[in-house]
């Protein structure tokens, strides 16, 4: 069994120590300062953020070609919607989160895009699937 000092739990009659006078964090916003860092960033960035619209639009290709049917197709580009949705409804009017508003919107559109013209083009363009299995001569 280990000794060692005893620790004193104060019970209410003494004065608490100041450090336990007021809880950690005051606001819930408070507790991470990610926004802060991606907000500073991309004003770091300048114009080196707009090639990152097309390679949103590439991922949304890229995430067409990766997945097997309509629904996921369908609910890919729904993320790329609700991701910008999301960001409207959370940085709308928030003056230090213009940049994160306008990337969030800006990506998560040019995925859908992505997604959705690949879609199309396939639909427009492409041959229809075989069937079934089929053995023979083509031409």
């Amino acid at each position: 069994m280990a000794t060692g000092p005893t620790t004193l739990v104060p019970l209410g009659e003494e004065a608490p120590n100041a450090a336990l006078r007021h809880t950690h964090w005051r606001k819930r916003a408070s507790l991470s300062s990610v926004g802060d860092a991606i907000e500073r960033f991309l004003e770091n960035a300048g114009f080196d953020r707009a090639p990152w619209l097309v390679v949103a639009f590439a991922v949304g290709i890229a995430a067409w070609f990766v997945l097997s049917g309509p629904i996921q197709w369908g609910s890919a580009i729904a993320s790329g919607v609700f991701l910008a949705l999301a960001g409207a409804a959370l940085w709308r009017g928030v003056e230090r989160r213009n940049r994160l508003l306008s990337a969030s919107l800006c990506l998560g559109l040019m995925f859908s895009a992505g997604s959705g013209t690949i879609w199309l083009r396939s639909e427009l363009v492409g041959e229809p699937a075989i069937e079934q299995p089929l053995s023979g001569r083509f031409d």
